[in-house]
């Protein structure tokens, strides 16, 4: 191998280097624009709620959230019987419990299929 030849793999490593660099920015881009309207998506079809009534209506065509505290075994039980189910526990600020035991905790509810 020569010089000539050495310096031709150079650039084209560069090069290719370069189109990946492209590539990978690219393809972050378009992850961010999928990441961003799913979140739309999902926020869009989530309503907060304030009794089990209002949720059994709202998860009809999308997601209710409310206070765990109103749902409980009963509440589940009401749910149940209109096929609508707990699919997420959650603190207040989004982050998962330890236990269903502690207070203020969030819950999403939504038909199950």
């Amino acid at each position: 191998m020569n010089t000539d030849d050495i310096k031709k793999l150079i650039q084209e490593n560069t090069e290719l280097t370069a189109q990946v660099k492209t590539n990978t920015d690219l393809l972050e881009e378009i992850q961010g624009l999928m990441f961003e309207g799913a979140l739309s998506f999902r926020d869009g079809l989530t309503r907060d709620v304030s009794s089990i009534p209002e949720a059994v209506e709202a998860a009809q065509d999308g997601f209710a959230r409310l206070a765990w505290d109103l749902v409980g075994a009963e509440g589940e039980a009401v749910l149940r019987a209109d096929a609508i189910t707990v699919r997420c526990l959650q603190r207040a600020d989004g982050t998962m419990p330890v236990s269903d035991d502690e207070s203020g905790l969030i819950c999403i509810v939504s038909k199950s299929y």
